[in-house]
């Protein structure tokens, strides 16, 4: 995996249209060759009352400071998890992050020939 850049903010989690809460995000892009993806991953801070609440909440969205909507996944809690933090998985596409996705390398595609 490759390391290709990372947003932060305050934003808004919302879930199921009927329930929301001030964040603050940092998300980290990565680039996999296998599978030629682009993955966004990263963490929400907030109250941790709110927080414990989510774990099986569906639809879950995050508006950032520009504006823009994301689509997450909110990850089961890890051994010792650091109170008010919730670890995330980002499943929409975020241009400043699939711009930057490297370039194939010379030489690995292959043709094929008779």
């Amino acid at each position: 995996m490759k390391y290709i850049g990372s947003i932060g903010g305050y934003g808004t989690l919302t879930w199921n249209g009927s329930g929301s809460c001030a964040v603050h995000y940092d998300i980290e892009g990565f680039y996999q060759e296998r599978g030629d993806m682009i993955k966004a991953s990263g963490q929400v801070r907030g109250l941790t009352v709110a927080m414990d609440d989510l774990a099986d909440r569906a639809d879950m969205r995050l508006a950032l400071d520009d504006g823009r909507m994301l689509e997450i996944v909110m990850m089961p809690l890890g051994k010792d998890p650091e109170e008010g933090t919730r670890d995330i998985e980002v499943t929409t596409p975020l241009p400043e992050f699939t711009a930057k996705k490297p370039s194939p390398r010379p030489g690995k595609a292959r043709a094929f020939s008779r």
